[in-house]
């Protein structure tokens, strides 16, 4: 609000015929946080300035890499802090991405940003868990890391690259090798050196009449990295004179002492500009004659020229030799001496003052200003916080689009045309039994193309590629999640950490059943359980890498969540070892699809067919086949068994793939087994005539999954859940922007 108002009282000066040389802004330092505020309410007037200094570099990207190193070094290491590492313009990466040319260097730098975005890690004290998340997702690409002539696996080598670099930042160090090593870095990186190909572009890019930015900013980014690099070897060399050069120096400390010296390195010289109001300090503005000065931060917290007094010859012994302990005193009776002969030499002045927060209130202004409040013609005006409040000044075309659009006024076609689609999806979600149209979930196609092209995003459409048995499910509890999902590419990412998430529990324990079922399984009728179960825990240990080699490599945390994984997946093994059923383990983790052993499910009705893949995670048969059951392992809450062919079709669409493959049983079983934290084993349903699934009710199950997947097809997305329940954890939730209480057409459980 005070830039606001600085900016409106040189707009009316300026109306009223002062030129801009001769109209300053008094600010009391050159802080960013007092320069920031002007600058934007300037450049957003579109008013020339000038200003006693040039930018601190550290607003420029290339230099900010600088300080960016030492950051990560310090840790954690951070996603952003990566993505913006590898996405710095003028950075070179060739050294971590294996490319030598700058232009294969830039798009495998962009690459592998855009893989980091993906990935389910936000923070990492050493960065070991970036590289471990990265392999892994290579790894469900179908890229085997390490394997020599796949298009990804690179990214796995350059992140370990990058953290290689970084971890030469750590570690004990003094100052002066520490800053060493980062000067080191930085010339590897070729930072602050535009390449003949960068230069070229730019050059290209002028001529075409809008490469002038393009070339400026090289310019300044190349300039910005040398003040930084200046303000380093000036930091040692000063440090060196204080004899403090080869002391130790965390990353911490140099990355804070850095940042302090950048700020006296600005990118330009101070000058004036013709044509330009003049921002600078009192003292820069003394014996100028002026037709407007507006005096900023007069805040009321400055201390008083006049409370203070000079020391006596025995207050000097508490003070460091050659402190002058009235130079404080001094200095502010100068500054506001300074202060008032640039306001009696000016024909009008403007005070502004603003309070450090919200919460508090402005005080009295300071005495040696006080004179500038006795002159005959005195108005008082308070600047209101919002811009959109009617006593606002209005200093740019934008802001008077704003207000007026605050006051009533018509607003522009576009803003209309938004209005009215939210007025539409409000309407839709007020009335459950409204018919969705263009903006609330009908996709209407212009032709047969197009319908094509949303049934190959859905999947489902052709046996190579196909639709998974969970999406079904989504799409049958709310069509809106679906198509996000798999047609706009929705996805929250949970980020993983030290501490196991439920879904990390449950990858591990599914993996170390499938190693102990694979293994065992021909001694899974043995009387000597007690030996079968010391085998299973070693098998267990050594696949979660939870065993003595593995253990020291591991986060503690990490390492516990891995513990109880072993723990409960023993305790499912000797569950199932006691359980008494004619059916033996059969197949784990068993893959339908394209990238299975058994073929693409084809689900066939009036109509086009739906091809369906997945996983089953465990089935069970008889000797003679006779008898079939399908497990599903849930690490949270079972599944109702009143929701299956309605909502829930992940067994009925594995037992007939089970079906097909195996040949149809006398008798299908299909069930859950819920794995609690602590390891206790819960069967749902628990009755075993409940388990029994008919072929009937297979089929009916069938159709209905086959139904919600060409309801996609046909453009019908509408966001209508059928339990409130489901929005809660929807990964969709803010893209739908389906308010929070709407009403629904039955009973919410």
């Amino acid at each position: 609000a005070e830039a606001r108002a600085v900016v409106a009282a040189v707009r009316r000066a300026l109306a009223e015929g002062a030129p801009p040389e001769r109209i300053a802004v008094v600010v009391p330092s050159l802080d960013e946080t007092t320069l920031e505020p002007l600058r934007d309410a300037f450049e957003e007037a579109a008013l020339p300035f000038s200003e006693p200094r040039g930018r601190s570099p550290l607003r420029s990207p290339e230099a900010r890499v600088v300080t960016l190193l030492l950051a990560l070094a310090e840790g954690p290491v951070t996603r952003d802090q990566l993505i913006e590492l590898l996405r710095a313009p003028g950075l070179h990466a060739g050294h971590w991405v294996e490319r030598a040319g700058e232009g294969d260097a830039i798009t495998r730098a962009t690459r592998l940003a855009h893989r980091l975005r993906e990935l389910p890690v936000r923070s990492d004290p050493s960065g070991a868990l970036f590289v471990e998340a990265l392999a892994a997702r290579l790894r469900e690409r179908g890229a085997e890391v390490g394997e020599e002539g796949t298009s990804d696996v690179w990214m796995v080598r350059a992140l370990e690259r990058i953290m290689e670099s970084i971890q030469t930042l750590r570690g004990e160090a003094t100052r002066r090798e520490r800053a060493s090593r980062l000067a080191a870095l930085c010339e590897r990186l070729e930072l602050g050196r535009p390449s003949a190909a960068e230069l070229r572009a730019a050059l290209g890019a002028e001529k075409g009449g809008f490469g002038a930015h393009a070339l400026e900013a090289l310019g300044e980014g190349a300039a910005a990295v040398r003040a930084a690099r200046g303000a380093l070897d000036a930091l040692v060399s000063a440090v060196a004179e204080a004899g403090g050069a080869d002391v130790l120096c965390s990353a911490a400390e140099l990355l804070a002492e850095l940042e302090s010296t950048i700020e006296a390195f600005p990118l330009t010289a101070p000058g004036t500009r013709v044509g330009a109001v003049r921002i600078a300090r009192a003292g820069e503005l003394a014996a100028l004659s002026h037709e407007l000065v507006v005096v900023t931060g007069l805040d009321g917290v400055a201390p008083s020229a006049d409370s203070g007094t000079a020391a006596g010859e025995g207050d000097e012994v508490g003070f460091t030799a050659g402190f002058d302990p009235a130079s404080r005193v001094r200095r502010e009776r100068e500054r506001y001496a300074e202060l008032a002969w640039v306001m009696a030499r000016a024909r009008r002045v403007v005070l502004t003052r603003a309070p450090a927060s919200a919460a508090e209130e402005l005080g009295e202004p300071h005495p040696a200003v006080r004179v500038a409040l006795r002159r005959d013609s005195v108005s008082r005006r308070s600047e209101p916080a919002s811009r959109l409040s009617p006593e606002a000044s209005v200093t740019s075309r934008a802001g008077a689009r704003l207000v007026a659009l605050a006051r009533g006024g018509v607003a522009e076609a576009s803003v209309r045309a938004r209005v009215e689609i939210e007025r539409a999806r409000l309407a839709f979600f007020l009335d459950p039994k409204a018919e969705p149209g263009l903006h609330t979930g009908r996709v209407s196609f212009a032709s047969p193309d197009e319908e094509a092209h949303l049934r190959a995003l859905v999947g489902g459409d052709l046996p190579t590629r196909t639709i998974a048995a969970t999406a079904i499910e989504r799409a049958a509890g709310c069509a809106f999640a679906a198509f996000a999902s798999r047609a706009l590419r929705v996805r929250r990412l949970e980020d993983v950490a030290e501490a196991a998430t439920a879904r990390d529990r449950g990858n591990l324990v599914h993996r170390a059943l499938r190693a102990l079922f694979e293994t065992l399984h021909d001694r899974l009728s043995s009387n000597d359980s007690s030996t079968l179960l010391r085998e299973a825990r070693a098998i267990a240990e050594r696949v979660l890498g939870d065993d003595a080699g593995g253990a020291e490599t591991q986060p503690a945390l990490r390492r516990e969540a891995i513990r109880q994984a072993v723990d409960e997946t023993l305790c499912v093994f000797a569950w199932s070892l006691s359980e008494d059923t004619s059916t033996t383990f059969a197949l784990a983790e068993q893959r339908f699809g394209p990238r299975g052993a058994w073929p693409s499910l084809e689900l066939r009705g009036d109509g086009p067919s739906v091809f369906v893949d997945g996983q089953i995670d465990r089935i069970d048969r008889t000797t003679d086949g006779r008898r079939v059951a399908i497990l599903d392992y849930k690490t949270g809450k079972a599944p109702r068994r009143a929701d299956q062919g309605h909502t829930l079709f992940q067994l009925p669409l594995y037992a007939e793939a089970a079906v097909r493959a195996l040949g149809e049983p006398e008798e299908l079983l299909m069930y859950y087994v819920q794995i609690r934290t602590g390891g206790a084993v819960s069967v749902s349903p628990d009755k075993e005539a409940e388990r029994r699934l008919p072929k009937g009710e297979r089929e009916d199950a069938l159709g209905a999954a086959r139904e919600a997947v060409v309801r996609l097809w046909s453009g019908d997305v509408a966001p209508r859940p059928l339990r409130l329940a489901m929005c809660t954890y929807c990964d969709a939730r803010d893209v739908c922007r389906r308010p929070t209480v709407m009403p629904e057409e039955q009973d919410v459980d």
